[in-house]
């Protein structure tokens, strides 16, 4: 008997639970999307799927943080789906816009001995601006303004910048140009940029001057307005400090460094550094990077010593002509000047300092490679100078110069004046090898002589780097000079369709003047003239060409051994000589 009840039990059980019907419920959008997230006042549509069918009475309602709301009610107790229940198994409703924001539940309601539930969890959204982040606004400058929103569903968000009852800017941005944060958040920028009136109407008198104006930030989904952000905003004058040594010593770097407060300016190029002496001016762009902070580097290896000038001008990015051109021939402009007015340079902050670059202590030569600073393009040929200054005369040098990294700029050829007679010499694409020695001693002094010629030609894009590794230079008496040497900058870019090279902004390209004389000796001879001697198959050959593979230059040992064999018999006559008249 108990194994009878127990049996009974077990099939009373299985056969409540096997009774239970199974429910589906979704959430669908106007697009026809299941979701799981609504905005208020969003219609949606609410299916209800019960595969078998129950003789139980049930309901279907929507409940939550307020009062539910009842969609269907059947007390009937005959087997019957949602259809026959019902009338139908979708619903059409539209989220009350009054309705708290929060988790709500669709739930299916089987009475039976006990209540069998089945339900949905779905969240309403209010469409609302969450952050906007506003940074420091700076005259003529373009900033970017973060803004965190949360919405359901796709609308636009909207920027005005207004003043004096005039929108000034106005931007727009649709939910899908913001980047998805979460199931409902979204992050996105808008570029406020200042300067958008003076581009188009290149007037200086339309630019947004400083002062307070009103900024909006708007939510729209559909056509209604569901958020909004205001607030008064500042638009400041342009500002920087400005820290340069007073004085450098020639081969070391010139550095400006700049602290501006367009910390948050978008873009902005408009500053600019000129270093000017007396006949000579040269001028950078200053980058700012995200800090507000810029750094303008100069190379003196090349410059002369002496007295110079800094001037540092933000310029607004407004003027009449290029701004090259303005920094550089109007470098000591000052913004209060009528002529400024014509320019449109009124509204520039500028600052000036004079500094020296000075001899280095205890040195005996320099030698440097010019110009200093290249900008050119791959493919292009390329010639440089090298340039040894002293005031003691020189006998000899030996040199190795290298181009790093490889592939960038590839040496061709090497030159030498004919004065210089070459007793060896190795060269490759990124390696240059001389030693070179002044047989006929014409010079008592080398100040800015030109001692050798570089043929180059840019291979790819990069930086590349022509460095004297080895310097040694011997005086008049064979003693090595105390030698400082100094390098030299190439950027390499992409070839453009143009065929005509225009110079950079960031180009340095620094004209030496070159010692061409000579020091005419007590024997008379003709003066040679100082060109650059074009390669022969003869051993007197003044070029050495690079091809695939280095070529080695020969040496004219017969010219050698007689200089050396005429030096030996006048030194051993003069011995003689000195020996008689004791």
């Amino acid at each position: 008997m108990r194994l009878l009840a127990c049996l009974i039990i077990t099939i009373i059980v299985v056969t409540t639970a096997a009774a239970q019907p199974q429910v589906y419920i979704d959430v669908v959008d106007s697009k026809g999307n299941l979701v799981n997230y609504v905005n208020l006042g969003d219609p949606v549509k609410i299916r209800v799927i019960m595969v078998e069918r129950t003789k139980y009475p049930l309901a279907i309602f929507i409940t939550g943080p307020v009062e539910g709301k009842l969609l269907c009610k059947n007390n009937s107790e005959t087997p019957k789906n949602i259809d026959e229940a019902c009338g139908k198994s979708e619903w059409d409703f539209k989220i009350p816009e009054d309705w708290p924001e929060g988790v709500y539940h669709i739930k299916v309601n089987i009475y039976e001995v006990g209540t069998v539930e089945r339900f949905k969890d779905f969240r309403v959204v209010k469409p609302k601006i969450v952050s906007v982040n506003i940074p420091e606004f700076v005259y003529q400058g373009k900033t970017k303004i973060s803004v965190s929103l949360e919405t359901a569903n796709k609308g636009y968000a909207s920027l005005r910048l207004r003043g004096n009852n005039i929108d000034y800017i106005l931007v727009e941005k649709s939910i899908d140009e913001f980047s998805k944060s979460g199931d409902y958040k979204y992050d996105g920028e808008f570029v406020v940029n200042l300067r958008q009136w003076y581009e188009k109407s290149g007037d200086i008198s339309s630019t947004l001057q400083p002062g307070s104006y009103l900024l909006e930030v708007k939510l729209t989904i559909g056509s209604k307005e569901w958020d909004k952000f205001v607030k008064v905003v500042e638009i400041k004058k342009p500002r920087f400090d400005v820290f340069v040594k007073d004085s450098v010593i020639k081969g070391d770097q010139l550095v400006v460094d700049i602290q501006t407060n367009r910390k948050y300016d978008y873009e902005y190029e408009g500053i600019y550094v000129t270093l000017v002496s007396k006949n000579f001016v040269t001028y950078k762009k200053a980058l700012i990077d995200e800090n507000g902070y810029a750094k303008v580097i100069f190379e003196t290896s090349a410059l002369l010593e002496g007295d110079y000038e800094i001037y540092v001008r933000d310029t607004g990015l407004t003027s009449t002509i290029p701004l090259p051109e303005l920094v550089q021939r109007h470098y000591d402009l000052k913004p209060e000047e009528e002529y400024a007015k014509i320019l449109q340079a009124q509204d520039d902050v500028i600052f000036s300092k004079k500094i020296a670059i000075t001899k280095p202590l205890g040195l005996d030569a320099e030698i440097y490679i010019v110009p200093v600073g290249y900008s050119t393009q791959v493919e292009s040929k390329m010639s440089f100078e090298v340039i040894l200054n002293s005031s003691r005369g020189v006998s000899a040098f030996e040199l190795i110069i290298y181009s790093s990294p490889s592939g960038i700029v590839d040496f061709s050829s090497i030159s030498l004046p004919n004065w210089a007679t070459l007793v060896d010499s190795s060269l490759s694409s990124d390696y240059i090898k001389v030693f070179v020695v002044d047989q006929k001693n014409q010079f008592k002094t080398a100040e800015n002589l030109k001692i050798l010629g570089i043929s180059a030609e840019a291979k790819n894009e990069g930086e590349a780097v022509l460095e004297i590794r080895k310097a040694n230079v011997f005086d008049k008496d064979g003693k090595t000079l105390l030698t400082k040497s100094y390098k030299s900058y190439v950027n390499v870019e992409a070839k453009t369709s143009s065929s005509v090279q225009n110079e950079t902004d960031n180009t340095i390209v620094v004209e030496i003047p070159v010692n061409t004389s000579y020091e005419k000796p007590s024997t008379s001879f003709t003066t040679p003239t100082p060109t650059t001697a074009v390669l022969q198959p003869e051993n007197t050959t003044q070029t050495l060409n690079y091809g695939s593979e280095a070529q080695a230059l020969e040496v004219d040992y017969q010219k050698v051994f007689m200089f050396t064999l005429s030096f030996v018999a006048t030194y051993i006559l003069g011995k003689f000589f000195i020996s008689r008249k004791k």
